[in-house]
Order: structure tokens, then C-alpha cells, then sequence
């Protein structure tokens, strides 16, 4: 197989496990030199919608087994938590972040959660965790499962409110504080809604937001209307900590896709016979190698939750060939800036062979623009317009169906003032 130059297109060959949107084939390991990708469900054109980021089976256990994506968000909370009030928002079944802010030392947490299924599963991590505290035995013994050993906390009282408690609170949590107990009493409240719905009564002063609202995408899952919407209501202090502090897409022209025998057979089993990559439409991929890439990848979008997203952005790139290379289409992958010091750069993690066996769960994104491809020698240039427009509104089901991200690239190639019109995805 030729590295650097190969791709395996599928889409759910395995629908009975659930894959979902922004896990998809992280699921698998792939062999070693061997990318894989699917289709996503929603892969026409570029813009991102909540159907396909929260109306999916997502493998949460996966997400929290995910030591590429733990162990630098912990590292980062470590370093800044203690003391702080924070703000987790998305925390997920396992609650994870907001755990790991108080083993860190945070004084308090508030967490918010829009799935119901979730809110039950993080419940049913605190019920149990009170009762082994209390040397019980939990009624549920697969409630703690899904909760890592650097996340477990020592919950002292636990307080449960019903559906349509008052600004959605569903639970009041104390926990002795942080690893070994040594900080004292914290709390942790836990509210079922979308922290943009003013409904929900945040109480504010939050000194440090965590949050991974992150897609394969930058922009995918809302995180930058709702950064600032918890700007523009004066929820978070002047001095707060913002982790991440940013974050990318990444993108850069690619080479044709040169595909071995097996590729184009588990693309026929994936695709229903059909050994085409469609045009203009997206693909999840796994392992995509940079030596597909014809020059260094730029910025598509950036966003700064340190200083405050921007929602519209319009970016021209100039990118200018590595290599002579059949040029035919663009790559994306995630960039995630957590405090300066830990980043996680999915595309590198993908080409990572000493870190064989732990896959990044995020996978990147693989569009073929032209029907021919187009031979160009080193030093070619080509220039991308890219517009993304991020302000859409996290509102909920009634918005299911609503972009949340929309993105549009155009594509010319050849000098300045000179250049001819390669495609659009909008």
C-alpha cells in the first residue's frame, strides 16, 4: 500500500454498535498504515447540524476511555482549578470534566446537560458512589462503570430534585474534597438543560469554564455561540480561565486518493457495491496521512474562547504545493489549544505509530472536490475562501434540525489575479 496517498471509504458497516457522529470508526482500531473513513449522515455540503452531533449512539465509555483526549484536559485542570468556581457545560453521563475540576481543588461546580439520558446515567454515578461511601453496596453496580478511577470522588450527601424542579436543577451534590479528601468540602450541582436557555438558573461568578463541545470540527457543536452567550450574560469573572483556550480546523489541499484492492472492496462493502467517493460531500476519516496532504495545513476558523469567539469569520489562504501532486480535493482535522501547554492536534494523533494502540476518538474530514483531478507541479498555488458563520442558537429539539455551524470554501488554483475556479462546498 502506498503511504500517504490511500483511503478506505465506508459507511456503517456496522450499524448494530452505534457508531455515531464525531466518534464514527474510532471505534476500531485500524491496521497499521490503513486509513479508514465513512460518510457521515449529514455529509452534504459543509454546514454541521445537532441532528447528526447529539441525535446519534454516542459511546460514552469510549469518549471517557479516550487517554489522548483525558489526559491533557486533566493536566490542564490540574494546573488550573484549585479555588476556582467552575462552569462545566456539556458534562456528560460521567460527568467527567466537572470531576476532574474538583479532585483539582475547584471549590465548586456547576454542571449542565441537555440529554435526559445523561442526567439519569450522572445521578446514578453519585447515587452510588454515596452508597459506597457509606460502605454499601450500590443498587445499581454498573452505575460506576462509566466513571474512571482519576475521576471518582468521595460524595458525602446527595440531594435529588425531580423534573421541573425550579431552574433545573436536578441534583445537589458534597463531596470531600479533591484526591485523598485534603481540600475540604466542595460542591456540585448538577442542571438539566442547555446553559444558553436563561430558564436555567446559572448563579454566575464562574472563574473557570470547562467544556469539550468539539466536533471533528471546531465550530460542530455550537461551542462558539455558547461561549458568548456565557460572555454576554456576565456569567463568568473577569479573571476567568477558559479551557480550552481555542481551537482550530485545520485545513489543506490533499492528493488523489489512491486506493489498494482491499480499500476498494471494504468500500464496496460499505457503500452498497459503489467504489465511487462522491464529489463535494464529506468524509469521516481515521489515520488520513499527512503525505496526502499537498501543502501545510491553515486555520479554516479559530476559535478564541480566552478573548472572546468571533462568529463570523472569512479567511483567504494561500497554500503553495510541497510536491508535484494530482490535486483533487481538501483535508480538515481539529486543532485544540487547552492553556498553552497541552494541545491535542487530531491529525497528528492519527499519524502517531508510537501511540499505536490509542486511537483519538475524533476522527478528521475528507471532501474530493474535482471529478478529474488536477496535475500540479511544486509551487503551485491554491487559494481558499473560507467562510464560517457560527452564531446559530443552541436552543434544543425544536431547533433539531437547525445548522448549527455553516461553512462555505471556494477553491481557485493558479497565480494571483490569474486563477482559475476549482469548486465550491457551501
Amino acid at each position: 500500500m502506498r503511504r500517504g496517498a490511500s483511503v478506505v471509504t465506508r459507511q456503517y458497516v456496522l450499524p448494530i454498535a452505534g457508531f455515531g457522529g464525531g466518534i464514527g470508526l474510532g471505534y476500531f482500531t485500524a491496521p497499521r498504515g490503513l486509513t479508514l473513513t465513512r460518510r457521515p449522515p449529514d455529509a452534504d455540503g459543509a454546514d454541521t447540524k445537532l441532528e447528526a452531533q447529539s441525535a446519534v449512539g454516542y459511546n460514552h465509555q469510549t469518549l471517557v476511555s479516550d487517554q489522548t483526549r483525558v489526559r491533557p484536559y486533566a493536566a490542564a485542570i490540574e494546573a488550573s482549578a484549585a479555588g476556582r468556581r467552575a462552569l462545566d457545560i456539556g458534562t456528560g453521563p460521567a460527568c467527567l470534566l466537572a470531576r476532574l475540576c474538583l479532585r483539582s481543588g475547584a471549590a465548586s461546580v456547576d454542571a449542565v446537560e441537555y440529554s435526559k439520558a445523561s442526567i439519569k446515567a450522572a445521578i446514578g454515578g453519585l447515587r452510588a458512589e454515596v452508597a459506597v461511601g457509606f460502605g454499601r453496596k450500590p443498587a445499581d453496580r454498573g452505575a460506576l462503570q462509566l466513571i474512571p478511577a482519576v475521576a471518582s470522588l468521595e460524595v458525602t450527601a446527595l440531594t435529588e430534585h425531580g423534573n421541573g424542579f425550579p431552574g433545573g436543577r436536578r441534583a445537589s451534590v458534597r463531596v470531600q474534597g479533591g484526591a485523598g479528601g485534603k481540600q475540604g468540602e466542595q460542591e456540585l450541582t448538577l442542571y438539566e438543560g442547555l446553559s444558553t436557555d436563561p430558564s436555567i438558573s446559572l448563579s454566575g461568578g464562574y472563574s473557570l469554564v470547562v467544556h469539550e463541545l468539539l466536533g471533528d470540527q471546531a465550530g460542530a457543536e455550537g461551542a462558539a455561540a455558547v461561549v458568548a452567550d456565557i460572555r454576554a450574560r456576565g456569567l463568568a469573572t473577569k479573571d476567568c480561565v477558559f479551557l480550552p483556550r481555542s481551537s482550530s480546523t485545520l485545513i489543506a489541499p490533499t492528493t488523489e486518493l489512491r486506493r489498494t484492492f482491499l480499500e476498494n472492496l471494504v468500500h464496496r462493502f460499505g457503500h452498497g457495491g459503489s467504489a465511487r467517493i462522491e464529489t463535494l460531500e464529506r468524509y469521516q476519516a481515521v489515520r488520513f496521512h499527512r503525505g496526502a496532504l499537498l501543502a501545510e495545513p491553515q486555520a479554516l476558523e479559530v476559535l478564541d474562547f480566552q478573548g472572546g469567539p468571533s462568529l463570523q469569520q472569512d479567511r483567504m489562504l494561500e497554500f503553495y504545493t510541497d510536491h508535484d501532486g494530482d490535486f483533487d480535493g481538501m483535508h480538515m482535522h481539529l486543532h485544540v489549544d487547552l492553556d498553552g501547554t497541552e494541545v491535542i492536534d487530531v491529525l497528528d494523533l492519527h499519524n502517531n505509530e508510537a501511540r499505536e494502540g490509542e486511537l483519538c476518538t475524533w476522527n478528521t474530514t475528507y471532501v474530493r472536490l474535482l471529478e478529474v483531478p488536477l496535475r500540479l507541479p511544486a509551487g503551485s498555488r491554491i487559494a481558499l475562501r473560507c467562510r464560517s458563520d457560527l452564531a446559530a442558537a443552541v436552543l434544543g429539539e425544536t431547533q433539531a434540525s437547525e445548522a448549527l455551524a455553516h461553512y462555505s470554501v471556494d477553491v481557485s488554483v493558479g497565480p494571483s489575479g490569474a486563477e482559475r475556479q476549482g469548486a465550491s462546498l457551501s
